[in-house]
């Protein structure tokens, strides 16, 4: 219960990180705003992937 939190916790750092220096480099390349916004909410859901995959490997591993 405590990991995924960490994981939920985690991963709306992320977002707000990747949000910050994806919208630098829009000011900074002339990035579309579309384009930065599509590749930060995908990196959000690999990471929420990552914390579902960890659960269910642990999860297997309680019920051996």
């Amino acid at each position: 219960m405590i990991k995924n939190f960490i994981a939920f916790i985690a991963s709306l750092i992320f977002s707000i990180a990747a949000a910050i220096i994806l919208e630098a480099l829009v000011k900074e390349f002339k990035v579309p705003t579309f384009t930065t916004l599509s590749i930060a909410i995908f990196g959000s859901y690999i990471l929420i992937m990552f914390s579902i995959i960890q659960n269910l490997i642990a999860k297997s591993k309680r019920v051996k």
